[in-house]
């Protein structure tokens, strides 16, 4: 059996034509931003996993008058609005993430987390501190 010249001839004899789709450009940019979920949690990170993050760890704030800022010298003591012993702040990027506790490793300082969390109290806390 001769196999038919054109799409029209194969349509005649074929009930079920076989067509054969050029894959263009278009087409593969259309199917590379098809969503598809990620095998876990880890992957839809996938491209984030090498940026750089500013980890910050404070330990509180505190607004002064300019006319304190001008007095400071070497050995001033600025009295903070925590007690010592007290958790301090996480902050990756300047957003509070959670809390820790000051901790010395070797003669190096750390940040042992004892919470990731923040409650809507907190958040209150640190606009208002802000402001």
């Amino acid at each position: 059996m001769a196999q038919p010249e054109s799409q029209a001839e194969a349509a005649a004899g074929d009930v079920s034509p076989q067509r054969s789709v050029p894959e263009t450009s278009a087409l593969r940019r259309q199917e590379s931003l098809v969503y598809s979920p990620p095998a876990n949690d880890r992957d839809q990170f996938r491209s984030f996993l090498d940026l750089p993050i500013q980890v910050s760890v404070q330990m509180g704030r505190k607004l002064v008058k300019f006319r304190e800022v001008l007095d400071l010298e070497v050995d001033s003591v600025i009295r903070m609005n925590k007690s010592a012993g007290e958790n301090v702040d996480l902050l990756l990027e300047n957003l509070t993430v959670g809390r820790g506790e000051i901790i010395v490793i070797e003669d190096m300082m750390g940040l042992r987390i004892t919470d990731l969390t923040q409650d809507e109290a907190d958040h209150e806390t640190q606009e208002a501190d802000e402001a």
